[in-house]
């Protein structure tokens, strides 16, 4: 008899944390360097080349929370885990502003400088060719 009652306890933990369990992957990608707070707890630092896999294996409800370090910028999303289930998630966060500034970059490239030696050679070649007009005249 307590054989029988000892394996019906085993099967019936077996049963329960079974029924408990959740399996959630998440792959981090940020292009700007960043900190991973999970439900307000700091979880990691995200560089810009690796991605960051974060795992999660109970039920509930997590609050993901972003925070670029150089800018004031934050990406938030929530993610729901139920029991007896299992999710495979990418978060891709700070993109757009990774975009913004790589173009304002290139404009900055591409507007020639100007240097004061330059400057000073393109108003001593317009005075010349003025003065030319007018003894042409």
């Amino acid at each position: 008899m307590k054989k029988i009652s000892t394996i019906l306890m085993v099967l019936i933990l077996i049963i329960i944390s079974s029924s408990v369990y959740a399996q959630a992957e998440i792959t981090i990608y940020s292009a700007l360097k960043s900190d991973l707070y999970v439900n307000g707890v700091k979880q990691a630092s995200i560089n810009t080349q690796d991605p960051f896999i974060l795992q999660l294996k109970e039920p509930g409800t997590y609050q993901l929370e972003l925070k670029a370090e150089e800018k004031e910028l934050t990406h938030e999303e929530q993610v729901t885990l139920i029991a007896e289930t299992s999710i495979s998630k990418t978060i891709r966060a700070f993109e757009s502003v990774a975009e913004t500034q790589d173009k304002q970059e290139s404009e900055k490239k591409e507007e020639p400088a100007v240097t004061r030696a330059e400057l000073k050679a393109e108003v001593a070649k317009a005075k010349a060719a003025a003065l030319a007009e007018e003894e042409a005249r």
